[in-house]
C-alpha cells in the first residue's frame, strides 16, 4: 500500500506521545501515516513536548510543499469521484465520520 509510519522511522525510538500519570509511564500511540511522495517531502517531524494539554503531546509535522507541486499543472475542475462537502448534509457527515473511524480503526499498525 506505499504508507509509511514516518515518525517512527523519522525520530528516535525513545520518543513518546503519551505519558501517564497514574501509572508514571510513556508510550507512542500518535502517529502520522504518510504516502510516499509526502514521505520523501517532510522537512520536519517533532513531538511537542513544552505543550500538554492533556495526557498526549501533540505531533508536528512539516512538509516541503515546493518539491510536491513544483511538476503539477494546474487543474481548475473537480474530478468525479471528489466529494462536494458543501452538499453534504449533518446525516451524510455522521455517516462519513462513523464509517471512516470504523475503517480506520482496522488499520494494523
Amino acid at each position: 500500500n506505499n504508507l509509511h509510519v514516518s515518525d517512527v522511522v523519522l525520530l528516535p525510538s525513545d520518543t513518546f506521545t503519551y505519558v501517564s500519570d497514574a501509572h508514571g509511564t510513556t508510550s507512542w500511540l500518535d502517529h502520522c501515516i504518510c504516502s510516499d511522495s509526502l514521505h520523501s517531502n517532510i522537512a520536519d517531524i517533532q513531538v511537542i513536548h513544552d505543550l500538554l494539554s492533556s495526557d498526549h503531546f501533540p505531533l508536528r509535522v512539516s512538509f516541503d510543499w515546493q518539491c510536491l507541486f513544483t511538476n503539477t499543472p494546474e487543474v481548475n475542475i473537480r474530478p468525479a469521484n471528489t466529494i462536494n462537502w458543501e452538499r453534504a448534509t449533518p446525516a451524510d457527515l455522521l455517516r462519513y465520520f462513523t464509517l471512516s473511524d470504523s475503517f480506520l480503526s482496522d488499520i494494523d499498525l
